[in-house]
């Protein structure tokens, strides 16, 4: 075997290990070229390395076929598509598959080709599909109205569930043992002679008889001998008939309508059986009555009592407790908990939840009381002796959250913070403490997450401020009044020439004329979803400036500017800067647009990077800022158009003196140097920081070595002085220019 045969074998089985292959259709010619796993996807012979293009379409669920054209056509225009769609196979079963496309240019800049990949999600659809219906059902089923409107909403959403090939047609039957028949509980579409014929039906007769009697699910195509009711007029049509099983207990049966020699589907068996189980419980509710109650005071997924039962026992134990003694109402937020239920899934993640209620049940004595208030967040009422033993009790919390949790085989490492509110010193009012311990929460979480603080009247304070920001906020931005932006430089680590500019927000508060710290508006700008317009601003003034230093007659400079990751999720953001760029008459290839690393991790890691490409395509740079903070991914940086590589401060500070930070500043150099990509160190402030920078290959510097941020007007100062730079490291320079005197003018004359 040679070596292109063996990475032959390898790239298939690849492929077949992760169910995505890969296909390629070239404008003018007919034939679709695939992979063998795309050929296995659609459930064709291992030889057959291409489909006709008409052949491919009826494979196509019928429902999906338009959706799969428009999108080809499209692509004739260049544009690229990302979508859902089910195939239908030989054996007359069908998978669902993430189809994508992208079209390849030819070297006239005309649309040439499409080069695509196919990635059956069958398992992982089903599974969501699931999920939503059974949280919508459940979600109904707590509705306080009668049994049969909420059958009918139920009803209403299985119609509505997508790949499933159903008529909006239907009944549900509930089951009587003693008489063995079935009973009419609700229904939509049926005709009134059905209705009649079918009011009840006893086990055994028809399809829904049969089905309680087998306790099987029973199907059929047409209309065949086991339709036992019949009437003139009736039209061809087909059933599923799904009993509805609580263990060995027969509860009723769920009838469903499809079209007339429709093909019975394992996949779409499976998920109308869960609906089923679901109506199951349900209905067994229903006849319990109680545990209906038992579901709107606790948890479902812990079992845990819920916010109001919680505070409603808290009211109840302080009332009736003794005036020395002492409680404490802790809040509890599981730290990173998004982080593992994004990269691993819901599943992990409420097996995580499950299994931090019991880790924290644990941790509580007997006579305590632990409540899910919602999410991640948890609260307890703890009878303490004095402050300390709270402490005790905060410490064991954390402590036993910092544990890796077993999620499935998977590890999950977490932690959690912890506010504490006490009683009597920080009031009675079970809501109140609530509040306060929440505020507490927050400033353990701000000192570093994994931790605990109890609370005091200094954090209220900072807690009120938070909120007036916030309000002064979103009074401001509409006309962004008291907001500025500043300009940091980004030097050449070598000559010392100022070859970009970092765009930094400042806001001065209208009121009371404070200068805000960025590091505490702009997080609450993100919170109160500013933080796109704000961005749009900086973007537009950033660029504005650019131009008007060109028109000075400054040498042209790189500009870079942070962006939210919000605004990368935005679809029309890509469109708003290319319209920026247009307006303000920057070159496309100057701009540099900043995103944080940790940005773009977790499950919105694939919309993050469609922006960034999106951004690409307009001839527009990115950087990757904070580099060395998250989850490092080199196939991100391999895969991504990234030309800038941003080392964080918060190692620059101390590489020198600090074995780990040089390994990191030291591996993040080389690796750019390696990839190609300019690496910019941020934070430098010593001659010694920039000299060990320079021997290991840094491109450029960024900080109070040079400069801190300043306004335009300053920033022209050092613009003047850069071209006292440029003139020097030319050849013939020489002699000393009087900058000051002369101005940009003067200066540009003297100099040309």
């Amino acid at each position: 075997m040679n070596d292109i045969e063996s990475l032959q074998q390898r790239f298939d089985a690849l492929q077949r290990i992760t169910r995505t292959g890969d296909w390629k259709w070239v404008f003018g010619d007919d034939r679709i070229h695939w992979s063998l796993e795309t050929c296995r996807i659609f459930g064709e012979e291992a030889d057959c390395r291409y489909l006709w293009l008409d052949e491919l379409l009826e494979r196509i669920h019928p429902k999906d076929r338009s959706s799969i054209a428009h999108a080809l056509r499209q692509a004739k225009n260049g544009i690229d598509f990302d979508l859902k769609h089910r195939i239908e196979r030989p054996d007359g079963r069908f998978c669902v598959v993430r189809l994508r496309g992208s079209v390849v240019m030819d070297h006239r800049g005309q649309p040439d080709a499409i080069l695509g990949t196919i990635q059956e999600i069958t398992d992982q659809e089903q599974k969501s599909i699931i999920d939503h219906v059974i949280n919508r059902i459940v979600a109904t089923s707590l509705k306080h109205v009668p049994t049969e409107e909420i059958f009918l909403e139920i009803l209403g959403i299985i119609f509505s569930i997508p790949w499933i090939s159903i008529e909006s047609k239907g009944a549900i039957f509930l089951n009587d043992p003693d008489t063995k028949t079935l009973t009419l509980a609700s229904q939509i579409g049926l005709s009134g002679e059905l209705l009649q014929h079918c009011a009840t039906l006893p086990h055994g007769t028809c399809l829904c008889g049969l089905a309680a009697q087998t306790r099987q699910v029973v199907f059929s195509s047409q209309l065949d001998e086991r339709h036992s009711v019949r009437f003139g007029g009736m039209h061809q049509h087909g059933h599923y008939c799904i009993p509805i099983l609580l263990g060995d207990l027969l509860l009723g049966v769920l009838n469903l309508y499809v079209v007339h020699q429709h093909t019975r589907c394992p996949e779409e068996e499976k998920v109308l059986a869960t609906v089923a189980n679901t109506l199951a419980a349900l209905i067994d509710r229903k006849s319990k009555g109680h545990q209906l109650e038992l579901l709107a005071r606790y948890d479902s997924l812990t079992g845990l009592p819920n916010r109001s039962t919680f505070i409603q026992y808290i009211e109840q134990w302080i009332e009736s407790g003794s005036p020395s003694l002492h409680w404490a109402v802790f809040f509890i937020d599981l730290d990173r908990f998004k982080a593992i239920n994004d990269i691993l899934g819901h599943r992990a993640g409420d097996l995580l939840l499950e299994m931090a209620a019991k880790r924290l049940q644990d941790c509580l004595r007997k006579g305590d009381l632990l409540g899910r208030k919602s999410g991640d967040e948890f609260v307890a009422g703890v009878r303490i002796d004095s402050p300390e033993h709270a402490r005790v009790v905060a410490q064991k919390i954390v402590a036993e959250m910092s544990q890796p949790f077993d999620l499935e085989g998977r590890e999950g490492r977490i932690g959690a913070s912890v506010g504490i509110a006490m009683v009597p010193c920080d009031g009675f009012h079970v809501e109140d403490l609530i509040k306060k311990a929440d505020t507490a929460m927050n400033h353990a979480k701000k000192k570093g997450k994994n931790g605990f603080a109890f609370f005091s009247d200094e954090m209220q304070s900072f807690a009120i401020k938070h909120q007036k920001l916030a309000a002064s906020l979103q009074k401001v931005v509409p006309a962004m009044e008291g907001f500025e932006v500043y300009y940091q430089p980004q030097v050449n680590i070598e000559s010392g020439e100022l070859v970009g500019v970092e765009a930094l927000l400042r806001w001065r508060h209208p009121d009371t004329h404070e200068m805000i710290s960025p590091e505490l508006f702009i997080p609450i700008a993100e919170e109160t979803g500013l933080m796109i317009s704000i961005g749009e601003w900086v973007l537009r003034e950033s660029c504005r400036q650019v131009g008007r230093w060109k028109a000075m007659g400054f040498p042209t400079l790189r500009l870079g500017v942070n962006c939210s990751p919000k605004q990368f999720r935005d679809p029309h953001f890509p469109d708003a800067v290319a319209a920026i760029v247009e307006e303000t008459r920057i070159n496309p290839r100057n701009l540099e647009l900043e995103i944080t690393e940790t940005a773009i991790e977790g499950r919105e890691e694939e919309q993050m990077a469609d922006g960034i490409r999106r951004i690409s395509e307009k001839r527009i740079a990115m950087a990757l800022d904070d580099y060395g903070t998250g989850q490092s991914s080199l196939k991100r940086l391999r895969t991504l158009p990234i030309r800038s590589l941003k080392i964080d401060r918060s190692f620059i500070g101390s590489f020198l003196t600090n074995d780990a930070d040089c390994a990191i500043v030291t591996g993040t150099v080389g690796l750019g140097l390696n990839l190609g990509k300019v690496v910019i160190a941020e934070g430098v402030e010593t001659e010694s920081q920039r000299k060990a920078l320079m021997e290991l290959g840094c491109d450029e510097l960024q900080g109070h070595y040079y400069s801190p941020a300043v306004s335009a007007q300053e920033m022209e100062k050092l613009l003047l002085q850069n071209l006292w730079v440029i003139h020097n490291a030319m050849p013939d320079g020489k002699g000393s220019l009087d900058v000051k005197s002369w101005g940009v003018g003067g200066l540009l004359e003297k100099l040309g």
